[in-house]
């Protein structure tokens, strides 16, 4: 990360409740921009997202999956767009998909649910889902603040609240290579009828009127902006 930001940086790593071995290997970490938090309970990927949001201290903060499917050699362009101007840089993956029928269906599943919510919420992002997003401070405090889910549709939710805030939003294109070594934890079935039951719901919390708006003053709409 030196290359990237000097060496004025840190790497919060947040452990979600894990049980194989990871706190261990986080607590071997000795570096002083290291720094990392347990959480004696899973709380969800948005849970553990926010908990690392919450005790950052950096003006521009960020998260990658750290399966690096997505490298990590695109950080530098992610905090470029936020030193910029931007509130949100998102990923949008460029895919090599092969003939396994599972990977198959991952994808075919994951373009099905782009449709969704953009015809459902008119997110206007194009790949919400993407486990890489940097924010400005204040947006990310406003995240924490507003956020009202903790499972996965909580990257979906994060968008919807910049383009509800009218803030402005790069997308940094970058190729998405399959880890085969990675154990996924997806089950296509239940999850996906997660993600209906949590695109009602947050339909449910728009008419409720459960999201505060950023103040005016902090708010400059600028529109969407696609970073190739």
């Amino acid at each position: 990360c030196d290359y990237c930001f000097g060496e004025d940086y840190e790497l919060v790593f947040v452990d979600d409740g894990s049980t194989d071995g990871t706190r261990e290997w986080l607590s071997q970490l000795t570096s002083q921009q290291v720094r990392v938090h347990i959480n004696e309970k899973n709380l969800g990927r948005g849970g553990a997202v926010k908990k690392g949001i919450q005790i950052s201290r950096g003006a521009i903060v960020g998260f990658m999956d750290i399966d690096c499917e997505m490298s990590e050699a695109y950080l530098a362009r992610f905090a470029m767009s936020i030193s910029r101007g931007a509130d949100l840089a998102v990923g949008y993956r460029i895919y090599n998909v092969s003939m396994h029928p599972y990977v198959m269906l991952r994808h075919f599943l994951s373009l099905g649910y782009k449709a969704l919510v953009a015809t459902m919420l008119q997110v206007k992002v194009r790949d919400s889902e993407v486990g890489y997003k940097f924010f400005s401070r204040r947006f990310a405090d406003h995240v924490v603040a507003e956020s009202r889910f903790d499972d996965w549709f909580w990257d979906s939710e994060v968008c919807l609240l910049a383009q509800a805030n009218g803030l402005k939003t790069e997308e940094i294109t970058g190729a998405f290579v399959r880890n085969p070594l990675k154990t996924s934890t997806v089950h296509v079935l239940r999850d996906s009828i997660r993600y209906l039951k949590a695109l009602s719901e947050y339909r449910k919390l728009l008419t409720q009127g459960a999201y505060q708006k950023m103040r005016q003053s902090d708010v400059v709409a600028i529109g969407r902006t696609s970073v190739r």
